[in-house]
């Protein structure tokens, strides 16, 4: 049946779509190793090629290893090592770094440079209208003392085209770009910020890293099969509607069929319309249906809890609405974990909690907003990145109001007090839950 095999190849793109989605933080970077021997050419120079005085010599070639001179207080003495690379016949070569995002360096440095220069020249073939070769940009970033002697990542967008090529080359606007699409030489390089100085290195690990698919285009790639399956999926029952309309235009079995499953969709839509999708707990809406249908709080003192998440707004702002989401997850487990079975949990909106629970005293009210509190604030939310070494831990704290809800009174009219309870305690620092009497006139009227 052709009905069928549409299933079939749904669950398989299911399957498809589950581990694309769960396998991709696990896999591995692609590399290119920048220090394969068959493919480069390294050399050891210094500014004597030029007249200077300064010498640099190997004390291990195979392991990249040389011993530098700097002889001279000016910037312009130096020296490095240069990595060329070739076609594995000697003849010049680039390679294309466009699906690289980083470069993974490992030096080992004895030398009195605070920084050095990590560089790398393109050939940029954009270039070929301002000569018969194509121009080899100068691009290059800074490596700090400090960070030396380990293996550091630098990624490729902080490297930054040399105001001097510029200078020695500018033409028109189009060579202000930063080209990776044909880099012929990479190299290290003195920063010219120590003299007279002996320095020797070490370059243990040069390679580039990069994604073999970026997660934007993997979703990119799932949203359309989706799609594509849509249509001809579509397509198909619409195709097999026409013809089962003329078939059986007089089955009305068939349409009974349809409006039972109509039926139990508008009952899943129903049930699932009164969660909030995020967090789980129920909406505004999902309260008052709870609220409607339970008499426990008829016979007993109800109290009205309005929590909100202190300084909520700058998480967002700070790191971002992905993390402000397990911030608000993270929220509401810890608060339906710390409540009884009888007790109802909402989101009312954006990071503003309600919880309805009863107590016999407002002593009780209290003890249990304070343990709220206190399970919000003592232990830092992870919010468990997938690169584990950013981990980010954060603090956060809540703010709360209560009230009573007297027997025979609408919800939003004790909202509006324990909301009012909420902004004293804002007012008055954050991290805090405060009681809102109710009013004598209010008392009066209700009794």
């Amino acid at each position: 049946m052709p009905y069928a095999f549409i299933t079939k190849l749904r669950v398989l793109l299911f399957l498809l779509t589950g581990v694309a989605l769960l396998g991709y933080p696990f896999v591995p970077l692609k590399r290119l190793n920048l220090l394969t021997e068959d493919r480069i050419q390294v050399d050891v120079y210094s500014d004597a090629s030029k007249g200077g005085s300064s010498k640099v010599e190997w004390l291990d070639r195979a392991g990249y290893n040389y011993r530098c001179f700097i002889d001279g207080p000016k910037s312009d003495n130096y020296c490095g090592i240069s990595i060329k690379f070739h076609d594995g016949q000697y003849l010049p070569a680039g390679i294309n770094l466009t699906g690289y995002s980083d470069i993974v360096i490992n030096v080992n440095y004895k030398g009195d440079d605070k920084t050095l220069i990590l560089f790398y020249r393109n050939a940029d073939e954009q270039l070929h209208d301002f000569s018969s070769v194509p121009k080899q940009q100068y691009i290059y970033t800074f490596l700090d003392k400090g960070e030396l002697g380990q293996t550091i990542t630098v990624p490729l967008n902080s490297f930054i085209l040399a105001d001097w090529w510029l200078y020695q080359n500018y033409i028109q606007r189009s060579q202000i770009h930063r080209g990776i699409d044909n880099v012929v030489e990479i190299g290290l390089s003195t920063n010219g910020d120590a003299s007279k100085t002996e320095s020797v290195y070490t370059i243990n690990q040069l390679f580039a890293v990069g994604l073999w698919v970026h997660k934007e285009d993997l979703y990119f790639s799932i949203l359309i099969l989706w799609l594509t399956f849509a249509l001809l999926e579509g397509a198909f029952r619409v195709w097999s509607l026409w013809r089962e309309k003329r078939r059986y235009a007089l089955h009305l079995s068939e349409m009974e069929d349809n409006l039972r499953t109509l039926e139990s969709d508008f009952k899943t839509l129903e049930t699932t319309s009164s969660k909030d999708t995020l967090t789980g707990v129920y909406n505004r809406a999902g309260l008052y249906k709870a609220l409607s249908r339970t008499t426990t709080f008829d016979k007993q003192q109800a109290y009205l809890y309005v929590l909100d998440i202190d300084h909520f707004k700058q998480v967002n702002d700070g790191y971002g609405h992905d993390v402000g989401d397990v911030i608000l997850k993270d929220f509401a487990i810890k608060l339906v974990n710390n409540l009884r079975n009888t007790d109802l949990i909402a989101r009312w909106g954006g990071e503003e909690f309600v919880i309805v629970a009863h107590h016999n005293t407002q002593d009780g009210a209290m003890i249990m907003a304070e343990k709220l509190r206190c399970v919000i604030s003592d232990k830092p939310i992870d919010t468990a990145p997938k690169d584990i070494n950013n981990s980010i831990a954060l603090a956060i704290t809540t703010s709360i109001g209560v009230t009573q809800i007297l027997e025979g009174e609408e919800i939003d009219s004790a909202f509006k007090r324990a909301d009012q309870a909420l902004y004293l305690a804002k007012n008055k620092g954050r991290n805090r839950a405060i009681l809102c009497p109710i009013p004598h006139h209010i008392n009066e009227r209700l009794s």
